[in-house]
């Protein structure tokens, strides 16, 4: 059995036990109590405090419906309401009847009834609430019966032997629920952490195979310009040499700010970008415009891609403007070098515009998550 179906099992039969208890209650209250209070009609002389009881409990009764049938605990004011009636019951019982008060038998079913109404309003509770409130109900109602009347000692000590077996049978029920409850919540902590442990198991896979593949695509770069500078089929006195490797190098430089959580991601990386062209000795105007968005990688990177490029390229001077307008994201530089080669779009929501003059180049990369 599974954790998560061991928390399911443990709330749906904790839930079955309360319907259960109320059931065995309804059983109680209309198949036992009222047929035995029905037919002591006539031999009563004032059957009236009798009927009194029943309705009460009935409309306690009628309170712990609801809750049984959404399947949670009594709320607090009917749990006290189940257990103020039940003791004003036994009070009302002993002090109507006194010494004769019936404690065993059919025709104690207000003695007996009670305590399945202390069950049912304290099953949320744990099992020594409802002992607690079976040994006030018992010594209320012998109490009762012996102010009221002389009760003989063997007739104080049956009502307190005669209802052991109903009283256990009560407890048991109680403790039952308990247990279950404990089930559920363990194993909703055992669901919570496996899942948290899952969670992170999957998150390092994301961030492995995401790593992995930004690896590889350096590798397709990068390693090819390394290889010809080490067999010496390229010059690194170069420019060209020169400039692909300021551009690997910023590249590198945003794959590792991208594992870095900042608020402004893409400003992060694009800062990371211009640290590249600032330590080859160009001065670089960094101007930002917009609050900053959540935008996926790949857009990060689409909108970055054109300027290192232009960073990388440029000999003494560069500029750079974000602006971001609603969902309109705009990453632009100005460099001094126009025979800079620009690379297209990688992806399909972000434009990428050059326009070169005899002296700069211009770079822009517009995202719109609304073009098709």
């Amino acid at each position: 059995m599974t954790d998560r179906t061991m928390s399911e099992a443990g709330d749906g039969l904790a839930g079955e036990m309360r319907l259960a208890s109320v059931l065995m209650l309804c059983a109680v209250h209309f198949g036992l109590a009222l047929p035995v209070l029905l037919s002591q009609t006539s031999a009563v002389p004032n059957p009236w405090p009798d009927f009194t009881a029943y309705a009460l409990l009935t409309v306690v009764l009628a309170l712990f419906v609801p809750a049984t049938v959404r399947g949670v605990p009594q709320p607090g004011p009917v749990v006290l309401a189940g257990v103020v009636g039940a003791l004003a019951v036994s009070v009302s019982i002993g002090i109507h009847y006194g010494p004769g008060s019936p404690v065993s038998g059919p025709e104690a079913w207000p003695f007996q009834e009670t305590g399945w109404f202390g069950v049912v309003a304290l099953l949320s509770k744990p099992p020594s609430w409802l002992a607690a409130f079976l040994c006030g109900h018992a010594a209320v109602t012998v109490a009762t019966m012996d102010f009221f009347g002389e009760t003989s000692g063997r007739a104080l000590a049956q009502a307190l032997i005669s209802p052991t077996w109903t009283y256990a049978l009560q407890i048991t029920v109680a403790s039952a629920v308990t247990l279950l409850r404990m089930c559920e919540r363990q194993g909703h902590a055992t669901t919570a952490e496996r899942a948290k442990v899952r969670a992170e198991e999957t998150a390092a896979e994301l961030v492995h195979t995401d790593r992995q593949r930004r690896f590889e695509e350096l590798q397709a770069s990068l390693i090819p310009l390394l290889t010809g500078i080490a067999d010496g089929s390229a010059d690194p006195a170069s420019p060209e040499v020169r400039r692909l490797a300021a551009v690997e190098v910023a590249r590198m430089r945003r794959l590792f700010a991208e594992s870095e959580h900042t608020e402004d991601q893409l400003i992060h990386e694009l800062r990371a970008c211009i640290d590249v062209a600032e330590r080859n000795g160009v001065v670089v105007a960094l101007a930002v415009r917009g609050k900053a968005a959540a935008l996926p990688i790949e857009v990060r990177r689409a909108l970055t891609d054109p300027a290192l490029t232009a960073l990388a390229a440029a000999r003494s001077a560069a500029r750079t403007t974000v602006l971001r307008l609603g969902d309109e994201v705009r990453v632009s530089v100005v460099a001094d070098d126009p025979a800079v080669k620009v690379p297209t779009s990688a992806h399909r929501n972000v434009e990428v515009r050059t326009v070169t003059s005899p002296t700069t180049v211009w770079v822009d990369a517009t995202y719109k998550p609304t073009w098709p």
